[in-house]
């Protein structure tokens, strides 16, 4: 626009005054006269003054004519906020606004958040302070715009500096508009700063460090119910941002942007939901292999071998404690199945090795009866054994007792001294 001013308006009137009294020549309107008095007397300069004068007043109507423009179009979409107080609280309501004017938003701004707090991704007071620039800039514009005299008369000198009057910056209208629009947007960055106050309450969420939150949970050790409770909790708030956060809202001459805040809020609480679970399902996958543990202890013990009839009646007595072990480990499993159930609930996808030791942990006690039956059956084969070998020992011994009483009755016999040493070591041979 001030370059159309500057250079093509004062072009196409020099061309259109050269068209009509360019080639008068000598007389009152000759543009080619070089003594500055003669033009002075003439009526050329009383022509050049008209010309000047209605440059002027259609300069000065144009500027009249912008401010009326650049008013409405700057103070419209504030006017829902002019009647706000400084102590306006927004209040819970995050996704409607009560200060969508019927002009649309003029400038665009973005939500963020740090440890201290929202903030907007602008400083709301700098658009005031912009604006109030662009305006007092404008202005002093319109009064650069040089007269036609130095551009038609170049055959005489004019001073340098010599410019249309435009209307000035202490000017009644231009004060007014000044402040209407400093005092519009005053009142506009009051509810612009109150909608990020209530977004305070997300700070611990937002500077929470996940790692650590999840370290201080396992210390906890929580129960399964209250696991179930935290993560319900956490499900509920994340529905909550949700339901209550909007992606973009308008307030006044303002076109807030929330959507990254928001997406970012509910990512993290998911993240917390996501991190909880596997915190769960690692405990509980822990649990079951000490379970299977237990069981295959039980296993392995059956499957012994007896060294002895002894073993036979020790292994024997542990046998009788099986069914209260089993039924301990398997009120054990029952409890670690329920507490399952808290995975089921949150549809949690367990990994191919916790699903198959959830049940095998089922189908063991089954395993081990039958194993106890097999145990059984095989001692009874080895007491057998163990009392035929027992047997054969005895009748052995017995054997062994008729011989020796034969040979040491046949040895009370002897008289001869001088056979000693023979005598001796036949004894040695029976010993």
């Amino acid at each position: 626009a001030f370059k159309q001013l500057k250079n093509n308006w004062l072009e196409t009137l020099v061309f259109n005054i050269r068209m009509c009294i360019g080639d008068l020549g000598k007389g009152w309107f000759d543009i080619n006269e070089k003594n500055f008095k003669i033009y002075e007397i003439s009526k050329l300069n009383r022509f050049m003054e008209l010309v000047k004068y209605r440059m002027q007043y259609t300069l000065r109507l144009l500027v009249e004519n912008t401010l009326q423009v650049f008013i409405s179009l700057v103070e419209t979409p504030c006017w829902p906020c002019l009647s706000v107080e400084d102590d306006f609280v927004w209040g819970e309501d995050l996704l409607n606004s009560p200060f969508m004017g019927q002009a649309a938003p003029l400038f665009s701004l973005q939500l963020r958040m740090d440890e201290s707090g929202a903030f907007y991704s602008t400083t709301p007071e700098s658009f005031a302070e912009v604006l109030l620039k662009l305006f007092d800039e404008a202005l002093t514009q319109t009064h650069q715009i040089r007269q036609v005299h130095p551009l038609l008369l170049s055959n005489l000198r004019f001073p340098p500096d010599l410019c249309l009057s435009s209307v000035g910056l202490l000017a009644e209208e231009v004060c007014n508009v000044r402040n209407r629009f400093l005092l519009a947007y005053e009142k506009a960055c009051i509810p612009l700063r109150a909608y990020a106050k209530e977004f305070d309450v997300h700070v611990n969420l937002y500077s929470l460090i996940i790692s650590d939150y999840i370290k201080n949970y396992e210390i906890d050790s929580k129960t399964a119910a209250e696991v179930k409770e935290d993560i319900s909790l956490h499900h509920r708030l994340k529905r909550s941002l949700e339901e209550t956060l909007p992606n973009l809202i308008f307030i006044g001459p303002f076109y807030v942007q929330i959507d990254h805040l928001r997406v970012f809020l509910i990512n993290k609480r998911q993240e917390i939901i996501n991190k909880l679970l596997d915190l769960f399902s690692a405990r509980m996958k822990q649990s079951i292999e000490d379970l299977l543990q237990e069981y295959k202890n039980v296993m392995v013990k059956l499957a012994v071998k007896p060294e002895s009839i002894e073993h036979i009646f020790e292994i024997r007595d542990w046998m009788e404690t099986i069914p209260m072990s089993v039924k301990s480990l398997e009120e054990t499993c029952k409890r670690y199945l329920l507490e399952y159930d808290v995975l089921d609930h949150f549809w949690y996808a367990l990994g191919n090795e916790d699903f198959e030791n959830k049940w095998e942990a089922i189908g063991w006690p089954l395993r081990i009866y039958q194993q106890v039956d097999v145990a059984d059956k095989f001692l009874k084969e080895e007491e057998e054994r163990y009392y035929k070998l027992q047997l054969n020992d005895e009748f052995t011994l017995n054997d062994r007792i008729d011989t020796l009483t034969t040979q040491v009755v046949s040895m009370s016999g002897y008289r001869d001294v001088s056979k000693t040493h023979e005598y001796t070591q036949e004894i040695r041979k029976v010993w």
